[in-house]
């Protein structure tokens, strides 16, 4: 506490900003999400350090280096928030779209079987968010680029025709796991609302003893 011309007034840390202020309960649930998305992040990051390319323009400007630009520049985001406190509900969202570009430049540049599982990988992470409209837009999202893999680049994640598991099983096996995803996510909103509800009505019930 402070005084000037006689007025008091209060020094301590302003609610609302900086890496001082008092969370709340939301928050800090959404903040312990953002750690599991920022360990997710620093480890693609250490894993894309080996694809950089140094050496000529081409080389620099080359698409690899573009995924792992888009991955450091999340992975700074992330942290930035943890630290700062700042950012903290749109942190996942930049953590998402970063993913979601980089596995979309590395489908485009260097096809290969691993590029199916990348979409497994960000549906993951968007359930890790617990946001029902992020993860839809996350799987129709990962619905597109699996179509794309499956119908035009076939050959190179190795779904030919003499493949044991076709185009379309693998589409349907997408769209199964989508749905049990979704289920699997209003379940859990729906056991956190009535968690929620519950608590706010013991408050209510000890204010009322008190």
């Amino acid at each position: 506490m402070g005084k000037w011309n006689g007025t008091t007034t209060n020094t301590d840390d302003t609610e609302g900003s900086g890496k001082g202020r008092r969370l709340t309960i939301a928050e800090r649930d959404t903040m312990g999400r953002n750690r599991i998305l920022l360990i997710a992040i620093l480890i693609s990051t250490l894993m894309a350090v080996s694809t950089v390319k140094l050496g000529s323009l081409d080389n620099l400007t080359s698409l690899n280096n573009l995924s792992f630009l888009i991955d450091l520049v999340v992975l700074l985001v992330m942290v930035y928030s943890q630290v700062r406190r700042k950012l903290i509900h749109q942190a996942a969202v930049i953590a998402i779209t970063g993913v979601a570009l980089t596995i979309l430049i590395q489908a485009l540049d260097s096809t290969s079987p691993s590029s199916l599982f990348s979409i497994y990988y960000l549906l993951v992470l968007a359930l890790i968010t617990l946001r029902i409209v992020l993860t839809s837009i996350t799987m129709l999202y990962g619905l597109g680029l699996m179509l794309y893999l499956c119908l035009q680049k076939a050959d190179e994640v190795q779904l030919g025709t003499g493949s044991k598991d076709g185009p379309l099983t693998v589409i349907i096996m997408y769209a199964l796991v989508c749905v049990m995803v979704f289920l699997l996510l209003r379940v859990t909103r729906s056991l956190m609302n009535n968690m929620k509800a519950a608590s706010d009505q013991a408050g209510r019930l000890l204010a009322e003893q008190k």
